[in-house]
């Protein structure tokens, strides 16, 4: 029986597991804020360079909605944080939550890597994940990482979903080069973009590291994301 293909991107410092966010204060503030205002659009862009926290900013936000998903309670919160311990937190981090779903590339068990593209059928998965209530009464939160990965018919399977959106869901859309994807997506989305980490704070994620994060090889590896 031949061993099943590990995805490489399944690590201890994996974005979903990260408890904090280094350097992204504003655009963690706006999340909340529009949280707290009781009308959070439904689909927002997170754009920036590769490595700079962008995935970590999605998944914090997403742990945040699924932990407090009313904005009645969210305005006693002054940022994003939730305690490790919780939940919302542990069943993201351990890639289980009934009201989270990613779209990224699959892995190809019999060649052994991860596929080149996400592939319709992927995208067509959210659009099913979406159409069901969510288990816990909240959000359904769909991550989207990276929409640099989309192909053509894929990229057009998330439109169709991000245009009709069911209530009380949300799209949470990383992508490094933004003017490539869709036009007809950005248009739905509410942009969000990063900059770059300036040195203070590259550094400050990379004492954070595990050794061997620092020496991986591979997208994701080495990241915030």
């Amino acid at each position: 029986m031949a061993e099943e293909f590990k995805d490489p991107r399944e690590t201890g410092w994996h974005p979903r597991r990260a408890e904090n966010l280094t350097g992204h204060g504003e655009a963690e503030r706006r999340l909340l804020q529009a949280h707290q205002s009781g009308k959070l659009h439904h689909a927002w862009l997170i754009s920036g360079p590769a490595g700079i926290g962008k995935a970590t900013l999605a998944y914090r936000f997403a742990k945040f909605l699924l932990h407090v998903p009313g904005p009645e309670k969210a305005r006693a919160y002054g940022s994003l944080h939730v305690a490790p311990e919780a939940p919302a937190f542990r069943q993201v981090a351990a890639g289980a939550h009934p009201d989270l779903f990613v779209l990224q590339r699959a892995v190809d068990q019999r060649n052994k890597r991860l596929k080149t593209e996400i592939e319709v059928d992927d995208a067509r998965a959210a659009q099913g994940f979406l159409a069901r209530t969510s288990g816990a009464g909240g959000w359904r939160v769909a991550i989207v990482d990276a929409a640099d990965d989309l192909n053509t018919e894929s990229a057009n399977a998330l439109l169709k979903v991000v245009e009709e959106p069911p209530k009380q869901s949300i799209f949470l859309i990383v992508c490094h080069q933004p003017g490539r994807l869709l036009r007809t997506i950005r248009s739905r989305c509410l942009h969000l973009p990063l900059e770059p980490l300036n040195l203070e704070h590259t550094l400050q994620v990379l004492r954070g590291l595990p050794k061997e994060a620092i020496g991986a090889e591979g997208e994701g590896d080495l990241r915030q994301a």
